[in-house]
């Protein structure tokens, strides 16, 4: 598994990202809020453009620096994948990119595929690409304290059970990255982009 580091735009807690590569879309293993040794020797990529991470901005409207399901920086027009509370205790799943998140934990996708859109009695109203949700997971303590993750639950625990909701990654970091570092090998150079929907 390759390793690389992707550096924030801005400073803070999570400015500096480990990724592990294994072949598919990359995940993030750690934060730094700057380059150290335990960086060495490592591919070197800086985001040209806005991230999740950056607060009170265009894409993250709040207060804090917000993560995908699994920690991971997010950046408008990135490929998700999602599952989104539909009606009741149903849920939808798909992929699509993402367009913004704002202050009050909302998620707004644009996704693959119309997906129906239900009334608060059940009816289907609408299919519609656009979609919102309104979840939050904010990390109180740990490696991401201080950051909001996009998941949740919808169900109970008691009656029906509780169904995880999520917006993860999937997409690449290094697409919207410039190589900082210049020893790079040509196998190291950013992946091609994948087809867009």
């Amino acid at each position: 598994m390759a390793r690389f580091v992707t550096v924030d735009r801005k400073d803070g807690p999570f400015k500096v990202a480990t990724w592990e590569d294994a072949g598919g879309v990359p995940s993030v293993v750690g934060y730094a809020p700057g380059l150290g040794a335990d960086h060495e020797g490592l591919p070197v990529w800086e985001f040209r453009v806005p991230t999740s991470l950056e607060t009170r901005g265009r894409l993250n409207e709040g207060n804090h620096p917000v993560g995908d399901a699994n920690g991971a920086p997010l950046w408008a027009g990135c490929r998700v994948a999602f599952r989104f509370a539909n009606h009741y205790i149903n849920t939808v799943s798909g992929e699509g990119t993402l367009d913004r998140l704002d202050k009050y934990g909302g998620v707004s996708v644009v996704a693959d595929r119309e997906i129906a859109v239900y009334d608060r009695n059940g009816c289907q109203v609408a299919r519609r690409r656009e979609q919102y949700i309104a979840m939050d997971d904010y990390m109180r303590d740990g490696p991401l304290a201080g950051m909001r993750l996009k998941r949740g639950g919808v169900g109970d625990p008691h009656e029906h059970g509780v169904t995880p909701v999520f917006v993860v990654l999937a997409d690449d970091p290094r697409l919207v990255c410039m190589r900082l570092d210049r020893d790079a090998a040509p196998e190291e150079e950013a992946p091609p982009p994948g087809p867009r929907r």
